[in-house]
């Protein structure tokens, strides 16, 4: 599939404004949205990766198209955090809960 460059531009525009709304997800703990976010954000970008990235760009549409990338990276180190932060709760929860089952499970058998 071919694309022009004003194609691609609005697709990282796109982009951009899905991990925008993917970060209010994380932020508010809304995972279930964060993943749909995400798929829709692989539909988004796939076009722009099957066209090869798209034809070459203009100086003000590479300068565009770094803005939106540097912004979109921003979004996803924080997005990255919240959930390294939710994983590692969960984490610890999941690792409490197997071990005082284990405890629970020891009593009974020496009961």
């Amino acid at each position: 599939m071919s694309m022009t460059a004003e194609e691609v531009l609005d697709r990282y525009e796109r982009l951009h404004g899905l991990t925008a709304a993917m970060l209010q997800s994380a932020r508010g703990g809304e995972w279930e949205a964060l993943l749909s976010l995400e798929r829709e954000c692989s539909g988004v970008l796939q076009p722009v990766i099957d066209a090869n990235g798209g034809p070459p760009l203009d100086a003000m549409q590479s300068k565009r198209k770094v803005e939106v990338l540097k912004a979109i990276l921003l979004e996803d180190a924080e997005i990255r955090s919240l959930t390294s932060d939710w994983m590692n709760k969960l984490e610890q929860f999941l690792g409490k809960s197997t071990r005082d089952k284990a405890a629970h499970q020891l009593y009974r058998g020496n009961a």
